[in-house]
């Protein structure tokens, strides 16, 4: 009955006219998963003067400065991790006064959010922004509000998430083969955990590089904002960390868009992901309590063929990360002034003669 089904289904004009835009994702992830074959050369990440100071942070996962990985990063103006929802007094302290840190950029879920209760980092910021769509195809906008106990010391936390379930489920469905996705959506009238079962077969195959390609298609407008905000604070001269619940995938997609526009190599970009291997876990903007069957070794990974897959999706896509970028709406303006901001002083007043 199913492949009858499929065999229909991709007869059916409907299908045919709703899967056409959607068919060249699904044909690039193949293409860069085979790309992503191509060897790289590891690159050793530079000690910098926040790199034993992070270290010390007890509650806060795979936290590093960028700096690290790009020697054209100042050191100290820009960090990466992951949640600091369980950050004690002592992780807040370091934050604060020895990273300097004033702006935190969070790209969970909502979902996740929602799941942090009370928690020290929070109770520190004096100010809220949250980005929000009226609807799936509006462009969001950032929501001011006032913490609940404002603090004193001037964090400034800016809610950005670039991975919501609902987005996720119905840009995997649209991305599905058709001979996938009408068997499936067959089988959830009369078989739902069957259904089910045939997509997640497509998600486990797709893997990491698919995850990523699926932000990087529907979290455009958010993904420009998170841009904007770490721009906007490293002009002004202030710290910022931008984090997801492991620091892994959400946050090494903007690390790879942030490091592109400082003129990091492919080998830089793929060696600063590869050093959040082994945390272990799923983070899945919350889909992955929902969806059984995922295949935790390859989704807990951080492998480097997952990033260099990305990196060949969008240069066949995009010609490359800035020109995705441009796509987006931060063009080459924003993307010098992103550069210059976090340059070295030297780099810096080179870029703002220039600007």
């Amino acid at each position: 009955m199913g492949q009858a089904f499929s065999s229909g289904a991709r007869r059916n004009p409907f299908f045919r006219v709703f899967m056409r835009p959607f068919r060249h994702y699904h044909n690039a992830a193949a293409q860069t998963v085979a790309a992503a074959t191509k060897p790289f050369r590891a690159v050793a990440p530079r000690p910098v003067p926040l790199t034993r100071v992070l270290q010390d942070l007890k509650n806060i996962k795979n936290t590093r400065d960028l700096a690290e990985a790009c020697p054209n990063i100042q050191p100290g103006r820009i960090i990466r991790s992951g949640s600091p929802a369980q950050a004690q007094a002592g992780d807040v302290n370091i934050l604060r006064s020895s990273a300097s840190v004033t702006h935190l950029v969070d790209l969970r879920s909502d979902y996740e959010r929602k799941e942090d209760g009370d928690t020290a980092i929070m109770r520190s910021a004096s100010s809220l922004r949250t980005v929000s769509r009226g609807s799936l195809m509006a462009v969001p906008s950032f929501r001011a509000s006032k913490p609940s106990q404002p603090g004193l010391s001037g964090l400034s936390v800016n809610h950005v998430s670039l991975l919501e379930r609902r987005r996720y489920y119905l840009a995997l469905l649209r991305r599905l083969p058709v001979n996938v996705s009408g068997p499936a959506v067959f089988w959830q009238l009369f078989n739902p955990s069957y259904g089910r079962s045939l997509i997640i077969q497509e998600i486990n195959k797709g893997g990491l590089p698919q995850l990523y390609e699926v932000m990087l298609e529907t979290a455009k407008p958010e993904i420009k904002c998170a841009l904007e905000v770490v721009t906007e604070a490293a002009e002004a001269g202030e710290v910022v960390m931008f984090f997801c619940k492991l620091g892994k995938d959400r946050t090494g997609l903007i690390a790879l868009l942030i490091l592109s526009c400082c003129g990091s190599s492919d080998d830089e970009i793929i060696s600063d992901y590869a050093r959040s291997d082994g945390v272990e876990e799923i983070a899945l903007g919350g889909a992955e309590k929902e969806v059984q069957g995922l295949d935790v070794a390859r989704f807990s990974a951080a492998p480097a063929e997952a990033m260099a897959a990305t990196l060949e999706y969008l240069r066949s896509r995009y010609k490359g990360p800035l020109d995705y970028l441009e796509s987006i709406g931060f063009g080459r303006g924003p993307q010098l002034r992103l550069k210059y901001a976090l340059a070295r002083d030297s780099d810096k007043q080179q870029g703002e003669q220039n600007l």
